[in-house]
């Protein structure tokens, strides 16, 4: 089902979105989903975004358009609560035991908040095989499996308990913005999913480990440069295949 979709089922959970208190475009397309499949008891907890020195890849892979809405007049359109905080570790997380958090867009989480609140990240990238930023760009990279990891957060990063995975799988004509595309649609609508899939992935308790694989950092431009350089020849095998001399 789409976003733009109305579910006339509702849903009862707590549910609060964790983000930065700017115009945000996963944020927005959250939020959408959520009144869209019925959900009403939603809470918005924003906090102050610190913008970094710029980091400008040469690959775009994630959506660039940008939603120019803040997340406090967002939340008020679609009837859900909004709070502001300078910073997560002003939370009083005790009020939120007993509710189900998502990662909209979040700074580093407090290790008790992690674990005493049940907090849900998508992860675009097939754990525990690729950790880290740029998930997509060194998977492609290292010839690792394209996909998203849904998992309640832990102490460390990119691990706790699995809720759900899947593939992404390849088509000849993908480029990087194609496949980073579909890879985001996929890692909202699994995000969504996964308040229904919580109670079962807590029976299994399928813990994932960071001992596989390390987190990467932001991809350097000069391997950018090289991956560049793998899926144009990708392409070029497909069209050789499909157009043979």
């Amino acid at each position: 089902m789409s976003i733009s979709q109305i579910n006339n089922e509702e849903h009862n959970e707590n549910i609060v979105i964790l983000t930065y208190n700017a115009p945000h475009r996963k944020t927005y397309d959250i939020l959408c989903a959520l009144k869209a499949e019925g959900y009403k008891n939603v809470t918005v907890i924003a906090t102050d975004y610190h913008y970094k020195k710029s980091f400008h890849p040469i690959l775009e892979h994630r959506p660039t358009v940008n939603i120019d809405i803040f997340p406090s007049d967002l939340s008020k359109s679609l009837d859900f609560a909004f709070e502001h905080y300078k910073a997560l570790s002003d939370v009083d997380y005790t009020r939120f035991e007993e509710s189900i958090f998502l990662i909209g867009g979040s700074g580093i989480i407090p290790a008790q908040f992690a674990r005493k609140c049940k907090i849900i990240n998508a992860h675009p990238g097939m754990l525990p095989y690729v950790r880290g930023l740029d998930a997509l760009k060194w998977a492609l990279l290292e010839d690792k499996p394209i996909g998203v990891t849904v998992h309640l957060i832990s102490d460390e990063p990119d691990c706790g308990l699995l809720i759900s995975q899947k593939k992404l799988e390849l088509q000849p004509f993908d480029n990087l913005q194609s496949i980073g595309s579909r890879l985001y649609d996929l890692e909202v609508r699994m995000l969504i999913g996964s308040i229904d899939q919580l109670d079962e992935a807590l029976r299994k308790n399928i813990m994932l480990k960071n001992d596989i694989s390390v987190a990467h950092k932001r991809m350097p431009k000069e391997l950018e440069i090289k991956l560049i350089s793998k899926m144009i020849y990708r392409q070029n095998e497909f069209l050789q295949k499909l157009f043979p001399n």
